[in-house]
């Protein structure tokens, strides 16, 4: 089953990135991540996208690898 791509975008947020190369996290998604200012997150460069960890998430699959 192929989904559409209005049906695949409903899952995402469209942003902006401005001239300092800075991406806009909507408001829902960093209370939704408890992401505050001065929070770290860490970038993934996947073959075709980015991929946004925050850092509590990186620290939890650093501890449970172990």
């Amino acid at each position: 089953m192929s989904n559409s791509i209005e049906e695949i975008l409903r899952n995402f947020a469209k942003t902006m990135v401005d001239d300092r190369g800075r991406i806009y996290v909507p408001k829902a998604f960093r209370e939704r991540l408890a992401i505050k200012e001065e929070d770290e997150v860490y970038i993934k460069l996947e073959e075709d996208h980015l991929k946004v960890y925050t850092a509590k998430f990186v620290s939890k699959e650093t501890y449970t690898k172990h």
